[in-house]
């Protein structure tokens, strides 16, 4: 197996996550979405934007890193002003 292939299937990624994500803050681009061993992100495909988190263990319970990086993806200036 290749190093591409090993670092393709390590990767992998949902296009759809159980919950929405805005378009991208930058280009209006359809974000993708994914978790994996050491944590998880949000990414638009189109302009490269992107933010990654670590999973992390509060109070017994794991914390996705995708789920938090999704909450921060969908963060707007304009949602804090209101």
């Amino acid at each position: 197996m290749s190093e591409r292939d090993r670092y393709s299937a390590y990767r992998k990624y949902e296009k759809l996550p159980p919950f929405s994500l805005k378009p991208c803050p930058f280009c209006g681009g359809i974000p993708a979405y994914g978790n994996w061993a050491g944590g998880g992100g949000v990414w638009c495909e189109k302009c490269g934007a992107k933010i990654f988190k670590d999973h992390k263990i509060t109070h017994d319970e794991l914390v996705i890193g995708g789920e938090i990086a999704a909450e921060a993806w969908n963060r707007r200036v304009k949602d804090e002003q209101t």
